[in-house]
């Protein structure tokens, strides 16, 4: 029993870094292709370690686009992704319905509150003409749908996310991506 219950809390916290990195990875990949698709040229990326993500584009025609690919795509990628895996039944589509579902909660908050400062996207959202009103109720959606989709999948107190599962293999592919993103972080980016 103590054994399955370590494997819970590993997973469920390694699940929780992975998804993290993901979530920003994919948010920042939205800003790449609008950036690309609409003219602009990538100048930087940043993953960090901890903190926030960022993607500078220079010239940035289309300013707007960019801005909205971030969470447009950050959403997207994830939610195909879960619907393919369930589609072909994968053997660990909770993990990827997981990830979805975290995905829409970051970025639906991401954009839901961050009007209130004025911050990150929803900030240059403002700046460029958007209402508060329009990023509350995206914002809103976001959390909802990712409610809904987290829905099921197990018991706040069993870490809501990954429910009762002890999934021995899952924690050890996790690990091997957070050490895939951090490994190189540290080495080549450490400042």
């Amino acid at each position: 029993m103590f054994a399955r219950r370590a494997i819970q809390v590993y997973l469920a916290t390694v699940f929780l870094l992975v998804a993290w990195f993901g979530m920003q990875a994919t948010h920042e990949l939205g800003h790449i292709i609008h950036a690309l698709i609409s003219g602009g040229t990538v100048r930087k990326v940043e993953l960090p370690l901890t903190g926030f993500s960022r993607t500078v584009a220079d010239p940035n025609p289309h300013r707007l686009l960019v801005v909205i690919g971030g969470p447009v795509w950050g959403v997207m990628l994830p939610c195909a992704t879960w619907r393919i895996a369930k589609r072909l039944r994968a053997r660990r589509e909770y993990l990827w319905r997981a990830f979805a579902g975290f995905c829409l909660l970051a970025n639906g908050a991401y954009l839901g509150l961050g009007w209130i400062e004025g911050v990150g996207d929803a900030g240059d959202l403002l700046a460029l003409g958007a209402p508060w009103w329009a990023l509350m109720t995206m914002g809103l959606a976001g959390v909802v749908w990712g409610l809904w989709v987290l829905h099921g999948l197990g018991r706040l107190g069993d870490f809501g996310i990954l429910g009762d599962r002890a999934d021995a293999a899952a924690a050890i592919a996790l690990t091997a991506l957070v050490l895939l993103w951090t490994v190189p972080a540290i080495v080549f980016f450490a400042r």
